[in-house]
Order: C-alpha cells, then structure tokens, then sequence
C-alpha cells in the first residue's frame, strides 16, 4: 500500500474538511478497496486520471456503530457491492455520481444525498464525508419520535424502498453539513465526545426525518396524548429515570420510547411541567448534581469524577456550563469552604 503524506504539488487536489479525523493518503487505485473496507466491500476501482496523478485519502471516527468517513479522490470509478447500510453523505467540492438498481443521481459541491442499501456504482472526484446508518437505528428512531403511534411495518417498508436521493446547496444542505461540522468539532475537543454526547442517535433522527418529514409536524394526538397522560405517572417515571441516570448520555428516542411520548407530546410536557426543553432540564439537573457533589461536606470527589458522575466526559464543556449557570468555576467551588460557597444561579 502506497501511502504518502501530503498531497502533490503538481495536480489538482481535492483536501479534506474534517479536521478531527486522522487521514491517510494514496497514490495507487488498488488501495480503495482496503481503506474503505470499514462501510463495505469495494470492487473494481478504475482511476481515470493518469496513474501518476492519482490520489484519494481516508479518514474514519467509529460512534457508537456508526462510522463517519472523510473520503475523497481524484476522478475515480469503483462498485460497492452487499451494501446494507443507509448512506448520508455531504460533498464539500467536486462531485460524485452514483448508479443503483432503484436510480442515479449526482451531488455536487455543497449538496448532500441520501442511498439506500443495495449495489451501487459511483464516480467522481470530490472531497466529501459519510455516515453509516444501520436501518434497524432508524427506524427504531423513528418509531419513537412518533410515540409509537407510527406502524413499524410502514416505516420498514420505507426504509427499504427508497429510492437514492440528491439535494443541492441551499438551506437544508447547509443544515446537514453544519451537522457533519458539529460533530467534527466535538471529536476535535475529545474523540469520545460524540460517544458520550450520543450523536449517534442525531443522526438517526435526522434521517428518519427525511425520509418522513411528517415526524416533525403536529399531530392532534400529540396535546391529546399529553392531556390525557399528564399527571400520571408516565412523566414522573421518566423524570426518576432521567435524575437516576445522569451519567449516561440520555438519548431524546430513548426517552420517548421510555415514556411512549412522541416527539412533539415529550417537548409539550416538560414545557408545559417544567418551562423548559428535554434538554435543557437535563443540562440544569446536571449542574445541580455537580453543585452539590462539589460542594461536599467531606473531600468532595475530584472535578474530573464530578463531570463525568454528571454526564460531562469533557471538562472544557463542563467548566464553561457550570460557570455560565452559577458565575464560578468547578475550581472555584471546589476550593472554597462549603459555608463560603453561596453562587447566583444565572441559569
């Protein structure tokens, strides 16, 4: 395998976007196969460049199952075949075309497109990036933004007939790659951050909601379903559950499969209970914990131990939420005596 450190001078070079990833370059096609081994098997890969002017590179970041794929060559054909994943992919300069038995369609720079499971053949010469989505995740995210009032069968059907599709630049394309941005920035500050802070099921979501738009829009059954189940013991339980767990990352489709709220009833509730979001309250619940736990009539756990008892596997991230709510550090907290330690809350 022929790897090289820096692209060439002399040819025209497309350059990765994502900076958290670790790439490697190559100058022979026959290495496509093997660096894109982790989101399936690649065949035939035929450059159509001058052999001396060939380049691609790779990068992958692993979260939780999903892969995300900084990939990009010069003008390239190759086949995947035995795809079972859902692919959503972003290119950020050239462009890239893909044949499948259910179409073709071609993205070019700052568009995005969505590809079911299934052969396919792609050319082109582009620098792009890629998620991996099991469809079973999609699904199972889908089933619970609809409170489970969606039938599964439906939604499998869906997800298995679709057919590849392509959107140019404009504002839902800018959305998607702010997406891809916002999780390269977290691995950037800790690789595991997108682990912890559960990216992976934003990413579900987002492709359930486009193949399903409707997952966004109110339903009659949504103030219903909240009228109807508010003061019982369906939100209680999950507010138990959320206080006894703030450790984990608290993913919104396992609450609203937890509570069998839909997504639109689960915002009603907290908003109508709480004056405030899912996440914000689980944000302010966290900081109260560490608060508290830092605040500790005994040696009082490290700030490190602390953060991450509170859901925070980041310390920069912690530092800056704990002080924005109660205007002192964790340090500051954590030094004091607990008779000095008297904070204004600013959440």
């Amino acid at each position: 395998m022929s790897n090289i450190l820096s692209s060439p001078a002399h040819i025209e070079c497309y350059s990765p976007v994502l900076a958290s990833l670790q790439y490697q370059w190559f100058v022979d096609p026959e290495c496509v196969g093997a660096s894109l081994r982790p989101i399936g098997s690649v065949k035939h890969p035929r450059s159509l460049v001058p052999r001396g002017d060939y380049h691609h590179f790779v990068g992958l970041l692993p979260i939780n199952g999903v892969n995300l794929l900084g990939f990009g060559s010069s003008h390239l054909q190759f086949s995947k075949e035995g795809c079972t994943d859902i692919y959503l992919s972003a290119c950020f300069a050239g462009w890239r075309r893909v044949n499948t038995a259910r179409g073709e369609m071609t993205c070019s720079k700052d568009g995005f497109f969505l590809l079911p499971g299934g052969d396919r053949d792609v050319e082109g010469a582009c620098s792009n990036a890629i998620f991996t989505l099991r469809p079973q995740e999609v699904e199972d995210a889908a089933t619970a933004m609809a409170g489970g009032r969606q039938a599964a069968d439906g939604y499998r059907r869906l997800l298995h007939t679709f057919k590849p599709r392509a959107w140019s630049a404009g504002l839902l394309a800018r959305q998607i790659h702010g997406l891809f941005h916002y999780i390269d920035a977290c691995a950037a500050v800790d690789p595991v951050l997108p682990v912890r802070l559960a990216l992976d099921d934003m990413l579900h979501r987002q492709v359930a909601v486009l193949l399903d738009p409707s997952l966004l829009e109110e339903v009659p059954s949504d103030r219903q379903q909240l009228r109807t189940r508010l003061g019982k013991s369906a939100f209680g339980d999950l507010i138990d559950y959320i206080r006894a767990n703030l450790d984990q990352p608290l993913r919104l489709s396992d609450l609203e499969a937890r509570s069998h709220y839909s997504r639109r009833a689960l915002q009603y509730a907290f908003q109508e209970k709480l004056r405030c979001s899912p996440k914000q309250w689980i944000r302010q619940q966290r900081l109260d914990a560490a608060m508290e736990q830092l605040q500790a009539a005994d040696q009082p756990p490290s700030i490190r131990a602390v953060a991450l008892a509170c859901g925070y596997p980041n310390l920069g991230l912690f530092s800056q939420d704990f002080k924005r709510k109660f205007g002192l550090s964790p340090s500051e907290v954590h030094r004091r005596p607990l008779a000095d330690s008297s904070p204004a809350d600013g959440a």
